[in-house]
């Protein structure tokens, strides 16, 4: 069971050179790779909120009040732009997989999550939680090289608008606060060259690529369900969050500085490039980036109830195509 989800997290970190092709000893501007990465981090960020919410919205809208409860476990993915996937990994001299040429990086989602209903009023409570274990994470980089770090936790509060009856559906009102953070780095199998255009350069040797977020998110969410034959729940919403991610993504190893004949030194030069906002150090460097931007989404889906509940879940977000999907597998009594 741990290798099966050490391999579909390793195909998810598509940055891994595992299952990226790598060009020889490709050459980049540190400005088009700030420009890549920013264009990316937006993306992200917005796939990032959409990745907060995975874990909080079920098929029912409302549990039902206390003791009605139930627990289970959340896994999916969300995709960070097509475009702006493409534009990163070509500026550290990658191309993505043909399978996600339509889609874009991809961002696992993982949580255990638990819902109660409150006595007297038509709420429940929710949490959620969820972490790439220590043992799935060592046996990623045995096998793939890839090294992880993820978290994900959550609260949200729930509450039956319309309840359900005979023909009317059951309509719920949700607000949740989400807190996300992770890392990945993979090797990238050749070396890299980053120039600034007076002709300073730093040359990667075999680096591995860097990318870390922490993103906090407030969401809203509107829902319309309607069981059927007792054992289905159909159900569509929309949601809108609003939050910070901080994205950081660069390269990792160590270096060659060539000053290009300008006579610029290291030191100089590395100063230069902090003032812009990189993080340089003898490991490599980072470039930072904070996004704020609000993410609406229209999420739908459906589940089978017999002893487990199973509910398959797909999200899109208009504005940027941003695409996710999750299964939520739970005992709801």
């Amino acid at each position: 069971m741990k290798r099966n989800i050490a391999f579909a997290i390793a195909l998810a970190l598509i940055l891994g050179g595992a299952v990226m092709q790598a060009s020889a000893q490709p050459t980049a501007t540190f400005d088009e790779f700030k420009t890549a990465f920013v264009d990316f981090s937006d993306a992200l960020a917005g796939t990032l909120n959409l990745n907060s919410t995975i874990g909080n919205t079920w098929s029912d809208g409302w549990i039902g009040g206390f003791p009605h409860f139930g627990a289970g476990l959340a896994l999916g993915y969300t995709f960070a732009g097509k475009d702006a996937s493409q534009a990163l990994v070509s500026a550290i001299g990658q191309t993505l997989p043909s399978e996600l040429e339509n889609l874009g990086v991809p961002i696992p989602a993982v949580a255990a999550t638990a819902k109660i209903g409150l006595p007297f009023l038509p709420v429940d409570v929710g949490l959620k939680a969820g972490i790439i274990p220590q043992s799935v994470g060592d046996k990623l980089e045995g096998l793939y090289g890839v090294k992880t770090d993820y978290k994900n936790v959550g609260i949200s509060l729930r509450g039956a608008l319309v309840k359900e009856k005979l023909i009317l559906p059951e309509i719920s009102l949700g607000v949740s606060g989400n807190y996300l953070t992770g890392k990945v780095s993979a090797p990238v199998g050749s070396s890299q060259q980053l120039t600034v255009p007076t002709g300073e350069s730093l040359t990667f040797t075999q680096p591995n690529v860097a990318l870390e977020w922490e993103t906090k998110t407030l969401d809203l969410n509107l829902q319309v369900s309607k069981k059927i034959l007792l054992i289905l729940t159909p159900y569509a919403g929309v949601g809108y969050t609003i939050g910070s991610s901080d994205v950081k993504g660069g390269l990792q190893s160590s270096y060659v500085y060539n000053d290009g004949g300008t006579g610029t030194t290291e030191a100089d030069f590395l100063a230069a490039l902090e003032s812009q906002g990189y993080d340089v150090s003898s490991t490599g460097f980072l470039y930072s980036t904070t996004s704020k931007e609000p993410t609406f989404r229209i999420y739908g889906g459906l589940s089978l109830n017999i002893l487990v509940a199973l509910d398959l879940q797909m999200m899109y977000v208009p504005a940027t195509k941003n695409l996710g999907g999750s299964l939520t597998a739970r005992i709801q009594l």
